[in-house]
């Protein structure tokens, strides 16, 4: 994860460090200051701008928030990628282009005039056509000696709505003998057991190509062959 700093510099030149691991919305107490120790990390849409108001990140009941100097200092370059921060408002912004694609790396600091307090934070911006599953999935049905072929912009989707394509790194069947086979980003052929039918769910993990991963649980019930045929299926049935 994430590792955020604090250097705390006495009058006599002695050095503190410390270090924080800790979750996004635990307040730390520093010096009359209440510290959101990370900044979370960034998701961007290529083409598109992020904007940070960094006072959401330093709140105080004895120091005025305009006294904090905050900058940001990039590590690792990504194409048509770039940053500036308003000092006046302490706005950091991430500027990109449509061709951008990457994970932009860089640390912010804070400083105080007069409290000789130093906060540092590694932090990332991924830059990518993200991608999220479809709300409410609702249960799909199986034959049990049927195949049971399914478009993947059924279960999830881009965000922007771009049509990148979607790479599925793995996904686990569990409570049942239904085989699952995909063979590229558009479909997913479920095969039914010739001698099984019944509820099962399968758990899909879903790794964009910068490392951003999505889960969730897809419900099915696989039909003997004598039940009636009153569904509604995704996609498409066939032997």
């Amino acid at each position: 994860g994430q590792r955020t700093q604090y250097y705390t510099v006495g009058d006599d030149g002695f050095y503190e460090n410390n270090i924080f691991n800790n979750m996004a919305e635990k307040i730390i107490f520093v010096e009359g200051y209440d510290i959101f120790p990370e900044i979370p990390e960034g998701v961007l849409i290529p083409g598109d701008t992020l904007t940070i108001d960094l006072n959401d990140h330093f709140q105080s009941t004895v120091y005025p928030a305009p006294d904090a100097q905050w900058s940001f200092t990039p590590f690792d370059t990504v194409n048509g990628v770039s940053s500036t921060i308003d000092n006046e408002n302490n706005i950091l912004t991430i500027y990109s282009e449509i061709t951008s694609h990457g994970i932009f790396h860089g640390q912010i600091t804070l400083t105080m005039d007069g409290v000789q307090l130093l906060r540092v934070q590694d932090w990332n911006v991924i830059i990518d056509h993200p991608i999220e599953f479809l709300p409410n999935l609702t249960t799909i049905h199986i034959f049990e000696d049927d195949t049971l072929f399914l478009p993947t912009d059924s279960l999830f989707y881009n965000v922007d709505d771009r049509g990148d394509l979607i790479t599925i790194d793995y996904f686990m069947i569990s409570q049942s003998p239904v085989e699952l086979f995909f063979s590229n980003n558009d479909t997913i052929a479920f095969i039914g057991d010739p001698d099984w039918y019944g509820p099962g769910n399968i758990h899909f993990s879903v790794t964009e190509s910068l490392g951003r991963t999505i889960e969730d649980t897809l419900n099915f019930q696989v039909l003997n062959v004598d039940d009636p045929m009153d569904l509604d299926f995704y996609g498409i049935s066939g032997d």
